[in-house]
């Protein structure tokens, strides 16, 4: 079966949201750890955030289409080095 023209471009749009959603987490929780552990609740929460988006977009790509491989948790040294520090 041959994919119509627009199917590319609504799968271009959907990967380039995924991406969108990435950097956004990324950039959030490097904000939320530089306030230590006060911080790690919102660091939580927008790990929770960006999986449900990923979920929201594996419903929408379909079954069919593999989803790219993307971390269920960004990795953010700064808050792994401060548990246990004392505040």
């Amino acid at each position: 079966m041959q994919q119509r023209p627009q199917d590319y471009v609504i799968q271009q749009g959907i990967d380039s949201y995924e991406q969108m959603v990435n950097v956004v987490a990324f950039i959030a929780k490097a904000y939320w750890a530089m306030w230590g552990l006060w911080g790690e609740p919102m660091v939580e929460g927008v790990d929770r955030w960006a999986k449900r988006q990923r979920e929201y977009l594996q419903s929408v790509r379909g079954p069919s289409v593999p989803q790219p491989a993307s971390p269920d948790k960004l990795p953010m040294p700064l808050t792994s080095s401060l548990k246990g520090a004392a505040p």
